[in-house]
């Protein structure tokens, strides 16, 4: 489990490319103590576990309708 912006860069396009696409599969997993909204992500027979709300907030993307909200930088993950 990692968050977007933890991941190797070529894992970040990849992600974000498949995510736009919607390819991914969602669900819901405990990630620092909550349960989040996340996606599983398949690259070199690696599963990552990326909490969605980091996405939003490491790549704003007017086609997701995604923006980037700083008042959420502090917040613990």
């Amino acid at each position: 489990m990692k968050k977007f912006y933890d991941l190797p860069g070529s894992v970040q396009e990849d992600l974000l490319a498949n995510y736009k696409r919607g390819e991914l599969e969602s669900m819901r997993f405990p990630f620092k103590g909550k349960v989040v909204d996340g996606i599983i992500f398949l690259k070199d027979d690696i599963r990552y576990l990326v909490p969605t709300d980091t996405i939003a907030r490491a790549k704003p993307d007017p086609v997701l309708g995604i923006e980037l909200d700083l008042s959420l930088e502090d917040e613990e993950y």
